[in-house]
């Protein structure tokens, strides 16, 4: 038997039916671009956030152990000039 529903009430639900559809790729576009925010832009991203402060100390001591070797030369090209110097006296 055919159904008791009228013509109109059918085509309301139907279109109630695509809003809601379309409603739902939305959400599901939104969610899309959510995800892609919420992952992580590198794979190793936490691995340099939790070595990053050694990291830093060791630049550091780097830096002055470099400034000292320059230091150690400077003075002992100095020392040599200085013996040249007196030597020609």
């Amino acid at each position: 038997p055919p159904s008791k529903r009228s013509k109109a009430s059918e085509e309301s639900d139907k279109s109630v039916l695509e809003k809601a559809l379309e409603e739902a790729k939305k959400d599901v576009e939104i969610n899309a671009d959510q995800v892609d925010t919420l992952a992580p832009k590198k794979i190793n991203w936490d691995l340099k956030r939790d070595i990053q402060t050694k990291l830093d100390k060791l630049e550091r001591r780097t830096q002055r152990a470099i400034v000292s070797l320059l230091r150690e030369r400077l003075e002992k090209e100095a020392a040599e000039n200085a013996d040249d110097t007196t030597d020609l006296d």
